[in-house]
């Protein structure tokens, strides 16, 4: 997943790192606003994650999640941040 996330960033000014290990991935965005619209624009999707520092999302699924499910987040967070 953390793979994927990272593209986005070559392709978007608006997000500036992606980091983290394992499932525990924190997005950093270049403001507040950013943040703030990705986070929201989730949470509308059925997606909850929780801003930090306010230039942070702080990405932490459950253990059991699938395959299936991180294709589907992957699929929902790519087209928030492309739209951006």
């Amino acid at each position: 997943m953390k793979r994927e996330l990272k593209e986005l960033t070559k392709n978007n000014d608006k997000i500036i790192n992606v980091r983290g290990s394992g499932l525990m991935i924190a997005i950093e965005t270049q403001d507040k606003k950013t943040t703030d619209e990705i986070v929201s624009s989730l949470a509308i999707k059925g997606i909850l994650c929780k801003s930090t520092r306010d230039t942070v999302i702080r990405l932490s699924p459950p253990l059991i999640i699938t395959k299936e499910q991180i294709d589907i987040f992957l699929d929902r967070i790519t087209k928030i941040i492309n739209g951006l």
